[in-house]
């Protein structure tokens, strides 16, 4: 290939070391550009065996953003299974819950000096606590994983049996609302120690997936020749700190006309791009409401303001929302910062939940979003234009880094939480701080 002197593909050609004759490049990244040509079938992450394909190949770059799409799942350990006794059994117990409790007892007989040692039990006792855990598990109406997180943080104890005061993966000390938040703001959680569990499921190529359960248009790859029980896996360890939104103000607030307007353009503009992506039928039943618009702003505007006060980089710090889209009414955000190194446990983040230090850092928060240095066109939505999921928000504001954001920077509309005057739009915490609307 030579370069004959032209900016662009259009300038590049294919020259024949044999004849001399040249083929221009322009159009290459087009989808059709190398039809008649047929894939191999090599699929290198597994090995030298290939698979029949007759499919056309399509010209990516190197560096391309949609050459590889991971499609991961992520989870806290929570009580139960946070505890001591389920760090003892570890890796058997894919075993232990299969087992009868005759094979169970022979199973774990190796093991009853460290229950008795760490913790107090004795064999049946620590039979009868599994079979408690497994009839758990059958529970046909057994709540999402994300509604069992909520439910956890929102009490700061377990809603299931659980060994007292054996927990070493998860601490949660409820704080005192400050009194300015309090309309606001129902729970406040000092989140000391937390242990996250992020899993590899698959990935696509060229297509982003639909939603976390349906592919749409993609095509879920394999991550090994052979189905296997288990997934690729990291397991972080880190603090945090979780708010709860007082439910009856939210449940008043996304009904206000203006509110649902402004949430329905985000809707239709997501479920018109993933029809067009994916065809029709692959929006599902993720619908983008009000109330995720609101808590996905306040996640990323505490994100940028707690980077300030804790000493963590923003891009180290990560978000849960926890909405009801999830399953279930819930209004939480946890912000946490999580490594599989000492950095997730210093205490620097854990710390900002004091109330005498959450207030000031809160207000800020809200204030630091209220004037962006991009008004009038932020505030317009006018900034946004080419991202489509968001109406008030950019990258002076609310953007954070893509590895902090659960949903890629997009369902974020900073008028959810300050307002506005000129569009009539009510925020959420209008009157929390001293400025006025945008």
């Amino acid at each position: 290939m030579e370069n004959r002197g032209s900016i662009g593909l259009a300038g590049l050609f294919l020259v024949c070391m044999e004849c001399g004759a040249s083929v221009s490049m322009e159009g290459v990244f087009s989808q059709d550009s190398l039809r008649g040509l047929g894939c191999k079938g090599h699929r290198p992450w597994l090995g030298e065996q290939t698979v029949d394909c007759g499919a056309s190949p399509r010209v990516l770059q190197r560096g391309a953003s949609n050459l590889y799409f991971p499609l991961t799942v992520s989870a806290l350990s929570i009580p139960p299974w946070s505890d001591k006794l389920q760090e003892l059994i570890g890796i058997r117990w894919s075993e232990v819950v299969d087992a009868t409790r005759r094979d169970r007892e022979v199973l774990l007989r190796h093991f009853l000096d460290s229950f008795q040692n760490n913790l107090g039990m004795t064999l049946d006792e620590v039979l009868d606590e599994i079979e408690r855990r497994v009839a758990y598990i059958d529970n046909p109406e057994r709540e999402n994983l994300r509604q069992d997180e909520y439910k956890n943080l929102i009490e700061g104890k377990a809603g299931q049996p659980q060994i007292e005061n054996t927990h070493t993966e998860f601490e949660v000390h409820q704080q005192q609302v400050p009194d300015k938040l309090i309309p606001y703001i129902a729970k406040l959680a000092k989140v000391v120690r937390l242990r996250e569990v992020r899993a590899l499921k698959s990935f696509t190529r060229i297509y982003e997936p639909a939603t976390t359960d349906d592919p749409g248009r993609a095509k879920l790859c394999d991550l090994s020749l052979t189905p296997l029980n288990w997934l690729p896996a990291v397991e972080v360890r880190g603090e945090g700190v979780f708010i709860a939104l007082n439910e009856d103000r939210v449940a008043a607030w996304e009904a206000l006309p203006e509110v649902c307007d402004r949430a329905r353009q985000v809707d239709e503009a997501f479920k018109k791009s993933l029809v067009g992506k994916h065809g029709e039928g692959a929006s599902g039943e993720f619908n983008i409401s009000a109330r995720l618009l609101l808590l996905h702003s306040l996640s990323h505007a505490l994100m940028k303001h707690l980077s300030l006060e804790c000493g963590y980089e923003t891009a180290s710090i990560r978000e849960r929302i926890y909405d009801k889209t999830s399953g279930s009414e819930m209004s939480g955000v946890l912000i946490y910062t999580s490594s599989s190194d000492s950095e997730g446990t210093l205490g620097g983040l854990a710390r900002q939940a004091e109330p005498y230090l959450f207030e000031p850092i809160f207000i800020g928060a809200l204030e630091s979003i209220g004037w962006c240095s991009s008004d009038p066109l932020c505030i317009n939505g006018i900034t946004s234009t080419s991202e489509s999921y968001n109406l008030a928000a950019c990258h002076s504001c609310m953007l954070v880094p893509e590895t902090s954001c659960e949903m890629f920077n997009r369902f974020l509309d900073r008028m959810m939480l300050i307002g506005s005057s000129m569009d009539g739009v009510e925020g959420y915490f209008e009157g929390v701080s001293g400025d006025s609307k945008a």
